[in-house]
């Protein structure tokens, strides 16, 4: 179920995304840290973030961030569907790269 309410939002927030012309990303590459919870993904087209981690690679804390989990497995599954994924970059890093704060996923 949470899963499910967390795609409706994301699924909600794309009209907006789309209206403020924000770029759509494939998701190139995903995958998680063996050693830590740090997870990933490779995105297309240029790099984001902020000054101090920009990159095509966006981080993520599995296990430490509260929707972590579902975060890994809703990104999974638009990888292998081939969606584009909309992330609202955050102004902070994880370690050297960029994160997000949510991100929408478009059909």
């Amino acid at each position: 179920m949470k899963k499910f309410f967390v795609f409706l939002v994301a699924s909600s927030l794309l009209n907006s995304a789309n209206s403020q012309g924000f770029e759509l990303k494939e998701i190139k590459s995903i995958g998680c840290h063996l050693n830590n919870d740090t997870c990933y993904v490779t995105v297309s087209g240029s790099a984001v973030g902020s000054a101090q981690c920009n990159s095509k690679s966006l981080r993520w804390r599995k296990d430490a961030n509260i929707s972590g989990k579902e975060t890994l497995s809703l990104l999974t599954t638009a990888f292998i569907a081939g969606k584009k994924v909309h992330f609202n970059i955050t102004e902070s890093c994880l370690g050297n790269y960029p994160t997000f704060n949510y991100f929408t996923i478009t059909h």
